[in-house]
């Protein structure tokens, strides 16, 4: 991992093995330092979509709006690099689960939360969709040909 990206500024100041591992210890540790800190958030953004956070609700809510987009972006990021797959830039996207997991244990021990008496209606932006669509079917088709500077 440390001959790409950000890996190989790390290769090249000539850092030991052994301060490499102290280096991902130090990664992996801030990244479940993130997400412990992050459960709050995520957990307060359920305005957008509910009166209240409590028990019956909380455990879909986090799901749908932490672990299913971190599943569908990663999913999606494969499909674009089709037919070549790319180990490193995977195993970097699939690192996120590091900062995600901390969300997904600790998310229960949150007092319920009370939000404005205001109606919501969430719904998808089905016009984002297709305009995300539309891109990508036109960033594949104009790689799929090749892009030519010069003569």
């Amino acid at each position: 991992m440390f001959e790409k990206g950000v890996g190989h500024v790390i290769s090249w100041m000539y850092i030991t093995d052994s301060g490499k591992v102290l280096y991902s210890i130090v990664s992996i540790f801030l990244l479940v330092v993130a997400g412990l800190h992050s459960t709050k958030h995520f957990l307060i953004s359920g305005n957008t979509y509910y009166k209240e956070i409590n028990k019956t609700n909380r455990t879909s809510f986090i799901i749908s709006q932490v672990f299913m987009p971190y599943l569908i972006g990663n999913a999606l990021l494969v499909f674009l690099r089709q037919p070549r797959f790319i180990f490193y830039d995977t195993f970097i996207g699939i690192t996120l689960i590091i900062c995600i997991i901390p969300v997904l244990v600790t998310f229960k021990s949150y007092h319920e939360l009370y939000f404005e008496e205001e109606r919501k209606k969430p719904g998808l932006g089905w016009v984002p969709m297709a305009i995300l669509a539309g891109v990508i079917i036109f960033f594949r088709g104009i790689l799929e040909i090749g892009i030519r500077f010069g003569g």
